[in-house]
């Protein structure tokens, strides 16, 4: 056991290393332009709000009234936490604001916290893959070999989970393995 995870050590750090050399161009690109160190996007806390705000449904939201269009995600939640502080916001500030407004609500209200991630794990484990971007339906729509296939998004989870929990089982989880099975836990988690 220990072993296999002492083997699975050098591909964790090859998949760590290959993602920082995927991110450092564009976050040396957003410090150039603007000054700000800010990774792939400033979302990263708007998201979370999204998800963990008293307004959160658990399904893709609009909280205070700011819309889920990409031309006008950012901007308006920029504005609302500029407007709250009194004073211009970094890109890396504004998420901050947002990642501390949702961590308040979640301390102030655990039981419902609790509650929304079961109901996101429902969400996430339900016949119908929930859209926001390219989803299953669309490639489904795309290819010619799923095009013919008569099913959809629930038998492609139970059949995802059911090889994640062999794969569990036998505790065959070295190497790629490990990273599939990390990259299934960030995504399902977030």
């Amino acid at each position: 056991s220990a072993r296999r995870h002492v083997k699975a050590a050098p591909a964790v750090a090859a998949f760590a290393e290959g993602a920082a050399l995927m991110v450092a161009p564009v976050t040396a690109r957003n410090w150039a332009v603007s000054g700000d160190i800010v990774l792939p996007t400033a979302q990263a806390g708007w998201n979370f709000y999204n998800a963990n705000s008293p307004e959160s449904t658990g399904w893709l939201a609009e909280p205070l009234g700011v819309r889920n269009i990409p031309r006008f995600e950012q901007a308006e939640n920029s504005r609302r936490a500029e407007a709250a502080l009194g004073r211009t916001l970094k890109p890396s500030e504004v998420s901050r604001f947002w990642f501390r407004k949702a961590l308040e609500h979640v301390v102030e209200e655990p039981g419902r916290f609790a509650a929304m991630l079961a109901r996101k794990a429902f969400l996430a484990a339900n016949g119908f893959e929930i859209l926001d971007g390219y989803d299953f339906y669309f490639f489904r729509s795309q290819s010619r070999v799923l095009r013919g296939v008569p099913f959809g998004w629930s038998l492609v989870f139970a059949l995802g989970t059911a090889g994640i929990a062999l794969t569990l089982a036998r505790r065959d989880w070295g190497g790629a393995k490990a990273l599939l099975l990390s990259f299934v836990a960030v995504y399902s988690g977030t």
